[in-house]
């Protein structure tokens, strides 16, 4: 079995290349204030990806069954996990815009039950996919194999990049940020909050740099322990984020990679933050 590290790199290059294309574009969308627009625009986003993806695909076949392995198991489920996340997304910020209230808290209830079963009857999987065993690649991970005979909206979805463990490991994604997004969107239905104009003497407060940079100032709090004495998970901290300023923080373990990754600088809006505060200071 080749090694991960020596397969082509123009194909990593590729897929690397178009995620941080589809981060960049994601996050500008971000900004949209009218969530249903920026359902439709980061589906749009995602679509538009995936076409491109299966098109480079289609012209450069696989060198060998490992790269096909590598290629349906490392690269392309977060391009599947992004459209399955988002279409859910849209659905139910349709729902939110155009339905009543009880059927959104039953919609809500409906694909959080989903998610949850999703994890029950793939636990093996699960566990496969985090141990980071490789016993079953060949058999789920390539295509036209007998463990592919699904025939039903995913087949059609997914076309020919169809092959179960991406599929699996798609959804898997998928579930973990709508798990998030379902349970704050829940919690918000059942515990509306009091309107910004209610609460800060009629001035909305809108977050207007980065999501990367809330990211990493997030990220920053929830490390210094700033928040109930250091007792409270990440992801409340970034509920309440959300919440607050009425922002969307889309994938935020990600974007944390991707902030680790700088080659420099890798606190820019700390830094950046501190300067202005010692410049204040020593004027």
């Amino acid at each position: 079995m080749r090694n991960d590290s020596v397969k082509p790199i123009h194909m990593q290059e590729f897929v690397q290349e178009l995620k941080q294309e589809v981060s960049d574009l994601l996050e500008d969308i971000s900004l949209d204030l009218n969530k249903l627009s920026r359902s439709s625009r980061s589906l749009e986003v995602v679509r538009n990806s995936l076409f491109r993806l299966r098109e480079y695909i289609n012209g450069q076949p696989f060198a060998s069954k490992e790269e096909e392995i590598h290629y349906f198991k490392n690269l392309a489920p977060s391009f599947y996990a992004s459209l399955f996340y988002y279409l859910k997304e849209y659905n139910i910020e349709f729902e939110k815009q155009h339905g009543s209230l009880e059927r959104l808290e039953s919609l809500l209830i409906h694909e959080l039950e989903t998610t949850a079963k999703f994890y029950e009857y793939h636990q093996q999987f699960y566990k496969y996919y985090y141990e980071q065993d490789t016993a079953m690649d060949e058999r789920i991970f390539v295509r036209d194999r007998s463990e592919n005979a699904m025939r039903d909206e995913v087949d059609v979805i997914m076309g020919p990049d169809f092959c179960v463990g991406c599929y699996w490991t798609a959804r898997l994604l998928a579930n973990e940020q709508l798990k998030v997004y379902l349970k704050r969107e829940l919690d918000l239905l059942r515990n509306p909050l009091p309107a910004p104009s209610a609460v800060n003497g009629g001035e909305d407060l809108k977050w207007t740099d980065s999501t990367t940079d809330l990211v990493e100032l997030i990220y920053g709090l929830y490390l210094k322990g700033s928040f109930n004495k250091g007792n409270t998970d990440l992801k409340v901290i970034v509920s309440f984020f959300e919440r607050s300023l009425d922002v969307k923080i889309s994938n935020y373990p990600m974007v944390w990679q991707e902030i680790k990754r700088r080659k420099k600088g890798g606190t820019k809006y700390l830094d950046e933050m501190k300067d202005r505060l010692i410049q204040k200071i020593e004027e």
